[in-house]
C-alpha cells in the first residue's frame, strides 16, 4: 500500500510498466474529478447561503427603516455613523479648507 502510495505521489515510477502508469493515471484523474465535483458542490452551496442572507439582509433593513421616524437629522447620523464603523478616517473632507498656490503670482509686483 505505501508503494502505491508513493507511486500516486509520482515517486519511483521510472521502474513501473506503461500498463501501470495508465492505471496510475486513470486513478488520478478519477480523484482530481472528485474533488471538483465536490469544490462545485461547496461553491453553489456558498451562492445559495450568500443569496439567502442577503435576502434577509434586505428584508431586515426594510422593516428597520419602516419602524424608524423620517427625520432629516436623525437619517444623516445614522448614516455617518455607518461609515465610520469600519474606518478610521472621516468620510467627508472639512468644508474649510484653502487652497495654496504652487507658483507666486508673476504679475503682482
Amino acid at each position: 500500500m505505501q508503494i502505491e502510495l508513493r507511486h500516486l505521489r509520482g515517486e519511483d515510477i521510472n521502474s513501473l510498466q506503461p500498463q501501470e502508469l495508465i492505471a496510475i493515471e486513470a486513478s488520478l484523474e478519477t480523484g482530481v474529478e472528485a474533488v471538483r465535483a465536490a469544490r462545485m458542490r461547496i461553491w453553489e452551496e456558498l451562492k445559495k447561503r450568500t443569496s439567502r442572507l442577503e435576502k434577509e439582509h434586505n428584508e431586515l433593513c426594510f422593516k428597520w427603516h419602516k419602524q424608524m421616524p423620517i427625520d432629516a437629522t436623525n437619517l444623516r447620523e445614522m448614516d455617518l455613523s455607518y461609515y465610520q464603523l469600519d474606518r478610521e478616517f472621516a468620510p467627508q473632507i472639512p468644508m474649510a479648507f484653502r487652497v495654496q498656490p504652487s507658483h507666486p503670482n508673476l504679475q503682482d509686483n
